[in-house]
């Protein structure tokens, strides 16, 4: 699985993978999860069941994400459809997008353990999916000056 880290500072890790088969996707919400996820479970440390997906649409929609969604759009069906970026203060729980021609964008508040990841296309960038994500993690404590996003290494 070809990987890239693009941070690692202790409060948050963040990065790129290929996969092996390029299949993170399923055909219906009770196939298994594809193997690149189960690959992706075992580099990270974590169940598939820790691992939240939306379905992504090329909007503006930003989502929370709790403990209670773990494994959605992984391994059960997906309650984050036409959704553009998922946001959790859940420790332990992985944030995850496909990401072809568009950015993915890491967000954090350290200071109150507040992260968001944005699966951000042209017109999300020019529209509000960047507000909205700073405003939905203020609503879980961080403060908009205090969310930063990541930068590669």
């Amino acid at each position: 699985m070809r990987k890239d880290i693009i941070i690692d500072d202790g409060f948050a890790f963040g990065g790129f993978t290929a996969g092996n088969s390029g299949v993170w996707t399923r055909e219906k919400a009770d196939d298994p999860p594809s193997e690149d996820y189960i690959s992706l479970s075992k580099e990270l440390g974590v169940s598939v069941g820790r691992i939240v997906r939306p379905y992504q649409a090329g909007g503006e929609k930003v989502a929370v994400a709790g403990f209670e969604h773990g494994g959605c759009g992984v391994v059960r069906e997906d309650p984050f459809t036409v959704t553009d970026g998922l946001v959790t203060n859940c420790r332990g729980l992985v944030l995850s997008i496909i990401a072809a021609d568009c950015v993915p964008i890491y967000l954090y508040d350290e200071s109150v353990g507040v992260i968001g990841l944005l699966h951000c296309g042209r017109q999300a960038a020019a529209g509000d999916l960047l507000r909205n994500a700073v405003e939905t993690m203020t609503r879980l404590g961080a403060a908009a000056e205090r969310c930063l996003s990541a930068k590669m290494n």
